[in-house]
């Protein structure tokens, strides 16, 4: 039986303009004019392969190590189709290429119209993770 795991993360936004529609200095959320704070999880699987661009080989998810490693390679390695002069993504799996397109946070809509400026992420914990965990 393959494993899973449960990574949680927190996200760090900081607001280009607006925060829900109101200018970043009117914003009344208590955390404008800084980062907003979000946090979320995400699960990974055994055998899932993420590409490490400092060694430069594909690595598989055997433990809870290598599935913090592979998110955080997926959350920094951003949208890949923007650089197509780089020939090493013919060898990126679809799952990190595609990685921001995925639900892997939830976020409404309305909340960066306008952007935001920096984005950071901090894994909070990494744990086993099965099914019947919901």
């Amino acid at each position: 039986m393959k494993k899973s795991y449960k990574i949680n993360y927190s996200l760090f936004i900081k607001p280009s303009e607006t925060h829900f529609g109101k200018p970043v200095e009117e914003c009344n959320c208590g955390e404008c004019p800084d980062f907003i704070s979000k946090k979320d999880s995400f699960i990974i699987n055994d055998d899932e392969e993420y590409y490490c661009r400092i060694i430069g080989k594909l690595i598989k998810v055997f433990d809870s190590e290598t599935a913090s490693h592979c998110f955080q390679c997926w959350f920094l390695e951003g949208d890949t189709n923007d650089r197509p002069e780089d020939n090493v993504n013919e060898i990126i799996p679809n799952k990190q290429r595609e990685f921001y397109e995925s639900d892997f946070i939830k976020i409404d809509a309305d909340e960066f119209q306008s952007g935001f400026d920096d984005l950071e992420m901090e894994i909070t914990s990494v744990s086993n993770f099965k099914k019947d965990n919901f």
